[in-house]
């Protein structure tokens, strides 16, 4: 597989499972060891469990589109600029239901099999941004950073 269908297979991924919630199928790109890795979860999740969670995400956010900024591949590995947009309906990972349109960059790196299965996905939020637009209290990183 070029590294071009390996960002078209990644492309595909992300308009499945996010923009149309269509997780069966996007599940059918994963391998079986598959692991979801993110900035807001505290834990690896499984195939199984990512599309639980993109499920709750898209019934908090039934408006939510992710555009993908800038895509790069090399050998297996693929990654993805991308930019959420929607509004938070109801109550979603603990954050409050808000009319205010929403956007949120990520970056995802993800990790495909020699079969070009999706093997992983590890997703940095732009989590300070998202609560500063849902007018929650940020702290400036020397804050955090500092005894």
């Amino acid at each position: 597989m070029s590294l071009d269908d390996r960002k078209k297979l990644v492309r595909h991924h992300i308009d499945l499972s996010w923009n149309k919630g269509r997780t069966a199928l996007a599940e059918q790109l994963h391998s079986k060891d598959f692991l979801y890795k993110s900035s807001f979860i505290g834990r690896p999740l499984t195939s199984s469990a990512f599309a639980q969670m993109v499920q709750d995400i898209r019934h908090a956010m039934p408006d939510l589109q992710v555009v993908i900024e800038e895509c790069i591949a090399e050998d297996n590995k693929v990654v993805t600029w991308s930019t959420l947009i929607g509004t938070i309906q109801k109550p979603a990972l603990g954050y409050p239901p808000s009319d205010k349109v929403l956007s949120i960059s990520a970056m995802a790196f993800w990790t495909l099999t020699p079969s070009n299965e999706i093997q992983e996905i590890c997703t940095m939020f732009d989590m300070e941004s998202f609560r500063s637009q849902l007018g929650l209290a940020i702290q400036p990183f020397a804050a955090k950073a500092l005894p």
